[in-house]
């Protein structure tokens, strides 16, 4: 497991990124590497945690076979200007940490560590816009569980803007949420909380990308989401928001 957790960090060094922010639209790019600086900003859906606010590096790289994108990195099987078949291993950031909770309860419960995945994923291009579907499933034993995502975009430019509006809806498994969002009898005796089991789930979102190229050569990158969580979530008692929010902001170089 060790092995397997260093092999998977190995491929993901450097692209410590948030989806939010990567806005470049797909099959738009005339460059193979870009480095930068992000800040992201998101709330939470569990109680007592505060709204995070999140800097760090940017790398987006794509080349014949590889490509790192955001927090993923992979191979593709398949590639044209209309398809693209790959396989992927990504971080998963989703966690909980009982000690930065302020609410007394919360802080009774066990933490919820983040993970690491591996998946794949097919993209489909054409004038209308670009549909992409993804699967991946946790492989550190973590969660156990499974991600779904099913997206639409439709990509266009404004003279140096770039711009994505984009939605979809995110499928997570039974193992998934109730991980994330279940409470053990044993959390229960010790929280006061109710005990939950949490089933799978739908999670539909929105949103919306810009992107201006404030020189030939460097970017500036804004990105607002908003998901709508499944009820299987929004029943846990660890849980007091139906939506979440997520804003990113980034500047970075294309070599």
């Amino acid at each position: 497991m060790i092995r397997v957790k260093s092999i998977l960090l190995f491929l993901l060094i450097g692209s410590i990124m948030h989806p939010a922010l990567a806005l470049a639209e797909d099959g738009d790019r005339n460059y193979d590497l870009s480095l930068g600086a992000g800040v992201k900003i998101s709330t939470s859906e569990y109680k007592g945690e505060d709204t995070k606010v999140s800097p760090f590096p940017l790398l987006d790289y794509e080349g014949e076979y590889l490509f790192i994108h955001g927090l993923s990195a992979g191979a593709f099987l398949y590639k044209d200007p209309t398809n693209e078949l790959s396989i992927n291993a990504s971080y998963l950031p989703q966690s909980f940490d009982a000690s930065e909770s302020d609410d007394r309860q919360m802080r009774r419960l066990d933490d919820r560590d983040s993970t690491m995945t591996v998946g794949a994923a097919y993209s489909l291009r054409a004038d209308w816009g670009v549909t992409k579907l993804e699967l991946s499933a946790d492989v550190l034993d973590t969660n156990n569980g499974f991600v779904a995502d099913a997206s639409y975009a439709y990509p266009f430019r404004l003279s140096f803007l770039k711009v994505k509006p984009f939605a979809g809806v995110e499928w997570s498994s039974e193992n998934y949420n109730d991980y994330y969002y279940g409470v053990s009898s044993g959390e229960a005796n010790r929280s006061g909380m109710r005990e939950y089991s949490a089933g799978n789930g739908f999670s539909p979102y929105a949103g919306l990308g810009l992107k201006y190229g404030l020189t030939q050569d460097i970017d500036m990158s804004l990105n607002a989401k908003v998901k709508r969580l499944s009820e299987e979530i929004t029943d846990s008692p660890m849980v007091d928001k139906d939506v979440t929010y997520s804003f990113g902001f980034g500047l970075s170089y294309s070599f």
